[in-house]
């Protein structure tokens, strides 16, 4: 691998992995007590010493905030299918970016950088917008577990509660059709990623494709539950369409990146 730059007498590398591949050099200063390193990728590294000509590998555990995970384990009914379908598809953006960061800058790729920046700069919109659209899965439930608790022992309370029902159903719906939209959008740029992404990381295009799938299929289903108490026929079935539609190209995108990436290997 080609030297690191020198900084005080220290020269970090970095193995993504532990594989080798990717490396790079950073800068490393050490405090006599102790130093915390971030970076984005690394899992093993290598702290090379020029003076005594040695290496030190360290084995850097990855942080991971468990919050989310824990309220989606518990009872209470937020978040649920439908904030863990955008997780999921956040997941799979921040994979199909890992692959365009380990791709940029290189020379064996400078024809298509151009390309890779520009869905890169996608993903992170993307990414994003699914982020929060985990909250507004949350929000968008909120009313729907209302109106399904409204009393109705009247006509009248069984019409105010109908209609709330009917209105709630309309954002239950859109929201996890917007993750799906996304997540179609995570499909076109992971397809492009591997092919022409870097080959060392191909893999994990793979796993990309598999993850904007699982979220495309388990956001269709919080559609699904939702449009089958719509009375609005015409609405329930512009939003069936369209959940068909992203399903059919999204799910047939993956398998064939998937497929692909299972040839590289």
């Amino acid at each position: 691998s080609r030297p690191a730059p020198r900084w005080g007498g220290l020269f970090l590398l970095a193995e993504v992995d532990g594989s080798g591949r990717g490396a790079q050099g950073w800068p490393l200063c050490l405090s006599p007590a102790s130093a915390l390193v971030f970076l984005p990728l690394e899992v093993r590294l290598s702290i090379y010493l020029p003076d005594l000509a040695i290496s030190v590998f360290v084995e850097v555990p990855i942080v991971v905030d468990v919050t989310f995970l824990e309220e989606l384990a518990s009872k209470t009914p937020t978040p649920g299918g439908g904030g863990a379908s955008a997780y999921c598809g956040a997941l799979a953006a921040a994979l199909s970016q890992m692959v365009g960061s380990l791709t940029v800058g290189k020379k064996k790729y400078a024809d298509v950088e151009a390309d890779v920046a520009a869905h890169m700069e996608k993903l992170e919109g993307t990414r994003a917008s699914l982020v929060r659209l985990i909250d507004e899965d949350a929000a968008a439930f909120a009313p729907l577990a209302a109106a399904y608790g409204m009393p109705k022992t009247t006509p009248e309370e069984q019409a105010a509660k109908d209609a709330a029902l009917q209105k709630a159903l309309v954002g239950a719906c859109e929201v996890p059709l917007e993750i799906m939209r996304q997540c179609a959008l995570v499909l076109d740029s992971c397809e492009f990623m591997a092919h022409h992404g870097s080959r060392l990381a191909v893999s994990d295009a793979g796993v990309s494709a598999v993850f904007a799938k699982a979220a495309l299929q388990g956001a269709s289903l919080n559609v699904l539950i939702n449009i089958g108490s719509m009375t609005d026929a015409g609405r329930a079935t512009a939003y069936r369409e369209e959940l068909d539609s992203l399903l059919a190209r999204g799910c047939q995108k993956a398998d064939e990146v998937y497929a692909y990436v299972v040839e590289q290997l």
